[in-house]
């Protein structure tokens, strides 16, 4: 009732050590295509890259907002060099954020077909990329990053309770 917090409480405690657990694995695809370096033989090279930076993106943002400072990582650490970090300044954790939703809007497409409906695409980049921009108030990049979304063939279903109508699957705002 009084909007107060313990620090041994469960929620939080979960949501840290996932959004870190997150973290490595995506720093560890992306440390790995690196190592591949031009190989060609990975076809989607880059919207792997754009999905994963979109999830690290997603992760710091929510952990950010939380928590307020958090440990920047950008590479594979292990348990003990990640216990030794500090917490980064958090308009440092926002140049990471902004960096990778903007990688992933580049490295994504628009939409998917059928079978890969619901993974990440450059509209959803752009939109959180644009949510990163308000709670910066930063804006004039928030409504010309956003513009762009409405650009991307979104649109709102003519019936609102449809949304709730689960008979028709992968409609225009899924």
């Amino acid at each position: 009732d009084k909007l107060t917090w313990q620090d041994n409480e469960t929620f939080f405690q979960v949501t840290w050590a996932g959004y870190y657990r997150l973290i490595f694995r995506v720093n560890a695809i992306l440390s790995q295509l690196e190592a591949i370096g031009d190989d060609a033989s990975i076809g989607n090279k880059g919207q792997i890259i754009g999905e994963a930076k979109f999830l690290r993106a997603l992760a710091y943002f929510d952990l950010v907002r939380l928590f307020g400072p958090v440990q920047l990582i950008d590479r594979v650490v292990y348990a003990e060099e990640a216990l030794q970090m500090p917490r980064e300044d958090i308009n440092k954790v926002y140049v990471l954020i902004i960096s990778d939703l903007l990688d992933a809007k580049n490295n994504l497409p628009a939409q998917y077909s059928a079978k890969d409906v619901g993974r990440a695409t450059k509209g959803a980049a752009s939109a959180l990329l644009g949510r990163v921009y308000l709670t910066q108030k930063d804006f004039p990049n928030a409504e010309t990053t956003l513009k762009e979304v409405t650009t991307l063939g979104y649109a709102l279903l003519p019936n609102y309770n449809d949304l709730w109508n689960y008979s028709i699957e992968h409609h225009s705002e899924y």
